[in-house]
């Protein structure tokens, strides 16, 4: 997948593809000569559930809930971060302890149910025996679901990812964590040797349907049949 972004330097409004990665920052060379990066400010696990999002539109049903579930772990690895933040634990502590549970899903469930509990004092939502089922015909068995069974996931995983993100919005100074995450995360160094404008990274605010950068911040105008007819819509910002 690729995403257009545009020189920070000069008035050339001709786009520069580039191909998505891990890390949301971009270096770019326009056809000026001019280099530049970029960042996409969007978390992974709605980068995912929009990767799923176009997979299903564009007929790819076992690719869709393939990304749907990994946007779902992905969530969780969020929040457990988030928790740990407002707890005081340094980044290296996050990074050196996560390492431990990073090759097994089951182990960062059971870390996200026990921060969440301890956070909220009380049990998290657990994903149906269903979908469980479901997801994993799909990823492990080879099934490859119709487009209503797709579409069904889909809707199930955005509102429990929708309701989590919702709780954890309902946090004492989440502003202020989701922050530190993203400054721990999501912005990266750049060379301050080079002091010209091109060499600072500008940023570029995508509008997914998850939204966290955008929509109102309680996540409340998240419906996701709206949100699928307004992607529909819309210009793609990601394409093959």
């Amino acid at each position: 997948m690729k995403i257009e972004l545009f020189c920070s330097v000069c008035d050339n409004n001709s786009p520069v593809e580039v191909e998505v990665n891990e890390t949301n920052m971009y270096e770019l060379t326009c056809s000026k000569g001019h280099k530049s990066k970029c960042f996409v400010q969007v978390q992974k696990f709605e980068l995912l559930f929009e990767l799923g999002a176009y997979a299903l539109l564009d007929g790819y049903t076992r690719e869709a809930v393939s990304s749907f579930a990994v946007a779902i772990e992905r969530l969780h690895e969020y929040c457990i971060n988030i928790l740990m933040i407002k707890n005081g634990a340094s980044k290296e502590l996050r990074e050196q302890t996560f390492k431990m549970v990073s090759v097994n899903s089951e182990r960062q469930l059971g870390a996200f149910y026990y921060l969440y509990v301890n956070e909220f004092q009380e049990p998290p939502e657990q994903i149906s025996r269903t979908r469980v089922t479901f997801r994993n015909a799909v990823t492990h068995k080879g099934k490859i679901p119709t487009y209503d069974e797709t579409i069904e996931y889909a809707e199930y995983v955005f509102g429990y990812m929708i309701r989590l993100l919702q709780k954890l919005r309902s946090m004492e100074n989440i502003s202020t964590h989701e922050l530190q995450h993203y400054n721990d995360y999501q912005l990266p160094p750049y060379d301050c040797k080079d002091t010209s404008p091109s060499n600072i990274p500008s940023g570029k605010v995508v509008i997914s349907m998850i939204g966290t950068s955008s929509g109102n911040k309680d996540y409340s105008d998240k419906d996701f049949k709206l949100q699928l007819e307004r992607l529909k819509q819309r210009e793609r910002w990601l394409y093959n």
